[in-house]
């Protein structure tokens, strides 16, 4: 609110107030209105390194920073599949890293989705595959997701080694929160 003082009296700017109030009522009734409309989807991914490169740091034995592409398929909790294309980085030493990359999906009706994810995985103690945590934001989708936003939350495990026939396998769990414009 805009006020201007003249001998002690003050002026309130009308139009400045109504604005403002206007402005108020928007953010209280009419935002949680569209946040009321966000779905949260669960489904589970599994995959497998499909490319892996990666070079020593040298600071330590067993510390490395690499490239990975991993492909699965994703399971949704209502039965609608997809496949995923994963790309990103790892930052690994003593057990433990971290992660950041872009995953991709693709659905049947050509559909798109993809969100940046990051997080971190470690060897537990006894273990010898590690767990997986981790976060995302859809960054962009296509068809029937164009205009997505929201976030992804994320846990899982490496189900086999990576080696020799091995390439990796990994399950996660993810829950997708998101809105889409008109809904």
């Amino acid at each position: 609110m805009t006020t201007i003082g003249r001998n002690n009296k003050c002026i309130i700017n009308k139009p400045l107030l109504l604005s403002s109030m206007a402005l108020i009522f928007f953010t209280w009734f009419l935002i949680p209105v569209s946040q009321a409309s966000a779905e949260t989807r669960k489904f589970k991914v599994n995959n497998q390194i499909t490319r892996f490169e990666y070079i020593p740091i040298l600071d330590t034995p067993g510390h490395i920073v690499g490239l990975f592409e991993r492909q699965g398929e994703v399971l949704f909790e209502d039965g609608e599949k997809a496949k995923q294309i994963l790309r990103g980085t790892i930052d690994f030493n003593r057990g433990k890293g971290t992660f950041q990359g872009y995953s991709l999906f693709t659905f049947d009706d050509g559909s798109t989705t993809i969100a940046r994810v990051e997080g971190k995985f470690e060897i537990p103690p006894g273990e010898k595959l590690p767990v997986t945590e981790g976060k995302g934001k859809y960054i962009k989708g296509t068809g029937r997701f164009h205009g997505i936003e929201g976030t992804l939350s994320l846990k899982g495990k490496q189900t086999k080694p990576y080696g020799g026939e091995y390439k990796g396998d990994q399950k996660i769990d993810v829950t997708a929160t998101y809105t889409l414009p008109g809904k």
